[in-house]
């Protein structure tokens, strides 16, 4: 474990935590969870309040197409790390699906047993709360310039598109008159 909590420590959500405070958090709020390669961790669209801390390792995260399309990746969360957060924060269901890249252990932050120790350690709880904000922060700016980039190339695919189908438009209505009736 001691191995465990040097990894952990250096995982976002745990800025400002002491080793000891560290260890409270592992020993009354989260469980070892061993997954193989390729397994998959949750399913996009079901339930659950933990959330997953990756001391090393990677996890694909993807996000259902629908029947015609093959699921997209959408990230590859690299330990030291977290994943799992939204559902965790706001009790929604799970906004996409986790898949173990490789053999790893995961340690699984129980919502409810977290809280408690939270409330009991106020101080405590405001630092996680604090690096939680954080991390989303920068997820959502990541994130944004993503959705940015995007629009970007549609733009750029539209701004070529449009003199082709002028030039298309004037083929087949070439010689074409319309009548307008008054």
């Amino acid at each position: 474990m001691e191995n465990d909590i040097q990894m952990l420590i250096k995982i976002n959500l745990f800025d400002g935590l002491t080793d000891a405070e560290l260890r409270m958090v592992i020993e009354r709020c989260a469980r070892a969870q061993r997954y193989s390669a390729k397994q998959v961790i949750f399913q996009e669209g079901a339930s659950g309040s933990e959330v997953y801390c990756l001391p090393k390792g990677q996890v694909r995260v993807e996000l259902d197409m629908g029947n015609l399309v093959a699921p997209r990746t959408l990230a590859t969360v690299t330990g030291p790390d977290i994943f799992g957060e939204v559902a965790f924060l706001d009790g929604s269901a799970r906004s996409a699906t986790t898949i173990a890249q490789e053999e790893l252990t995961l340690y699984v932050l129980e919502k409810e047993k977290l809280l408690a120790l939270m409330n009991e350690m106020p101080i405590l709880g405001f630092r996680i709360m604090g690096n939680f904000s954080s991390l989303l922060a920068k997820r959502i700016r990541r994130s944004n310039q993503t959705l940015i980039n995007e629009v970007r190339k549609l733009q750029n695919v539209q701004a070529s598109a449009m003199p082709l189908a002028a030039r298309k438009y004037n083929e087949v209505s070439h010689g074409y008159t319309t009548q307008v009736w008054v």
